[in-house]
């Protein structure tokens, strides 16, 4: 197993930041930040495994959990209210910390309630499911996502601290696990063909590619901080609309993971035949879905609300060949010749 130790320092257009990756940082964290002196609130979602939150409140002197509840109360601006009002019945104020444990989820609601309580308290990032880990620091909004397609609230602003441990995703069911590497998927096939074959072992190694994923992303956000890299958008609009129309979200129990949407998505942005096939070759190793059938013109109806926005047109990655890409502006009649439905059935 390759176990790596690192210290990234992270700019982008929210802050700076330090995200510390080592397996085992999580039950030191008050190494790294002031456990002792202030208030501490652990945000945690349905999911996390309690003994998770009971590593950080063993460091804490007065410490608190709160829990996000399952489904959608626990989603979206439902979320954040929910943190908001945990916050203040614990009393926390201006120089206490929230940390923020748990999946996606917890960190957009936790990271867009503590930017705006009370002015804004200070934030630890414990990302702990492998989805959440590999989009670490990527520079995204701290938020949470709306209604519409690609539409998000929240905030830049660089979180005080993230901790990354290679060992949390252990207790994740394997098939989240799984549809956690589309993220790295996505910075393999744009930029880092090492990363591909990382995958694409017979066992392939987490902390191997969790490392390189991070460090592909820390390169993207110093080339430019200020502005997301066009890169860590591939295959995103089409994911967002799968996501709206499929995913496993609100009352559907059965549907796609976030994740498998975006394998869906990078295989209708990868224009290179042999390229393409060693995806699905790949997605069908990893247990993720190589093709699916959905219904173009709702499909194609999400991805029109999404360019009407964005100022008439969606802007688009694709893939050229391994490590290549282009971004495309597509125009509405673009967009209908691309999704326009081939069969009855598609309609």
């Amino acid at each position: 197993m390759g176990e790596h130790s690192a210290k990234f320092y992270l700019r982008h257009a929210g802050g700076c930041c330090d995200l510390i990756l080592k397996r085992g940082c999580l039950a030191n964290l008050r190494s790294f930040t002031d456990t002792q002196n202030r208030k501490v609130a652990v945000i945690t979602g349905a999911g996390t495994p309690e003994a998770l939150a009971g590593q950080v409140l063993a460091q804490c002197k007065n410490g608190s959990v709160c829990r996000l509840p399952a489904g959608e109360k626990g989603r979206g601006m439902a979320g954040v209210q929910f943190v908001l009002e945990a916050l203040c019945r614990q009393g926390l104020a201006q120089g206490d910390l929230a940390v923020a444990l748990g999946g996606r989820n917890v960190q957009g609601a936790a990271g867009l309630a503590a930017a705006i309580y009370q002015g804004g308290i200070e934030l630890a990032a414990c990302p702990s499911t492998a989805q959440a880990q590999l989009c670490a620091c990527g520079g995204e909004l701290l938020g949470v996502e709306l209604a519409r397609p690609g539409c998000r609230a929240g905030v830049y602003k660089a979180p005080a601290l993230i901790m990354v441990d290679p060992a949390l995703p252990e207790t994740e069911p394997a098939a989240r696990r799984a549809a956690g590497y589309a993220w790295a998927l996505q910075i393999a096939l744009t930029c880092d063909p090492k990363l591909l074959a990382l995958l694409e072992a017979a066992e392939p190694d987490y902390d191997e590619i969790l490392w390189r994923t991070l460090q592909n992303k820390k390169h993207l956000m110093d080339q430019n901080p200020a502005q997301r890299a066009p890169v860590l958008e591939c295959g995103m609009p089409l994911a967002r609309a799968l996501w709206q129309l499929y995913g496993c979200r609100g009352r559907r129990t059965k549907g796609f993971l976030p994740g498998e949407c975006l394998v869906l998505a990078l295989e209708g942005v990868t224009m290179d035949k042999a390229l393409l096939h060693r995806l699905r070759v790949l997605c069908r190793a990893l247990g993720l879905p190589a093709r699916a059938v959905w219904n173009r013109s709702r499909v194609l109806e999400a991805l029109l609300d999404e360019a009407a926005w964005q100022g008439g047109a969606l802007e688009s990655v694709q893939i050229t060949g391994l490590g290549c890409w282009q971004v495309c502006r597509l125009q509405p009649n673009e967009i209908r010749q691309r999704l326009q439905p081939k069969t009855p059935e598609e309609k």
